[in-house]
């Protein structure tokens, strides 16, 4: 049997305007439930924040922006508990200091780490020579330490990148190893949590 809806007339609890039953919607108004006439549920809170999101959606659609390097966030391959640290250094220096980069991969090749331009974005790190080389000094904080400032050196080389080349070759490289180091030296109490 089919079941028949009665419409009727109620009022919105927000703008106290009168409206058919089945225009109302629920809407959480701080910790309170409420129902609203469409207007006011336009209004919420939920509701604009819904339409912002959509609309920065649409736009990295269009411009064709990757979001995972429009975003801090960092993908790391394969997943290493000492990179992961020395991200979380960074990070702690600079929120968005990985914004434009979109990942860290670590693998073994001649340098402590490199960037090219057919993969502008992405880090490579060569993590067991990095390693290797300050095994003399076996502490975890040393290790974190020295992939923080390669993984610094390979990301100032990425953020010159001017869609050809890679502008100023190793002065911008070296000026962020310098401002990393100086960093971790007058905040190194606040990143001993890293470090265990």
């Amino acid at each position: 049997m089919n079941k028949i809806v009665q419409n009727k007339s109620v009022n919105c609890s927000s703008c106290s305007k009168e409206v058919n039953s089945y225009q109302i919607r629920p809407a959480k108004v701080g910790s309170i439930l409420i129902d609203c006439c469409p207007a006011c549920y336009a209004l919420n809170e939920a509701y604009k924040q819904f339409k912002q999101a959509s609309l920065i959606l649409s736009k990295l659609a269009l411009d064709n922006v990757d979001p995972q390097t429009a975003s801090p966030n960092i993908v790391v391959e394969p997943i290493d508990s000492n990179i992961q640290a020395a991200v979380e250094l960074l990070k702690r220096m600079d929120g968005n200091y990985f914004a434009g980069v979109s990942k860290i991969v670590a693998g073994t090749e001649a340098n402590y780490g490199h960037v090219n331009s057919s993969e502008p974005t992405i880090v490579h790190i060569n993590l067991s020579r990095i390693a290797n080389e300050t095994k003399n000094d076996n502490s975890k904080r040393n290790v974190i330490i020295s992939l923080a400032i390669t993984i610094a050196h390979e990301v100032a080389h990425v953020k010159s990148f001017d869609g050809k080349n890679f502008v100023g070759n190793e002065g911008p490289s070296q000026a962020e190893e310098n401002k990393v180091s100086n960093w971790i030296k007058a905040n190194e109490s606040r990143l001993q949590d890293l470090f265990k």
